[in-house]
């Protein structure tokens, strides 16, 4: 179980660096992608801190 949590987190850290290093349209597209970000983040640290715990 520990082995997939983990492999999640290694694919949540990809999507995280493609939306940050995307390319966008507007700034509204850009500032929706940053708050993605940012909150996938908080889960990845949340998801760590369990991992971390065990």
């Amino acid at each position: 179980m520990e082995e997939k949590l983990i492999a999640y987190i290694d694919r949540v850290k990809e999507r995280i660096a493609m939306l940050r290093s995307g390319t966008f349209e507007s700034a509204d597209d850009r500032i929706s992608c940053e708050a993605v970000a940012d909150s996938l983040e908080l889960v990845v640290r949340e998801l760590t801190d369990l991992i971390e715990i065990r």
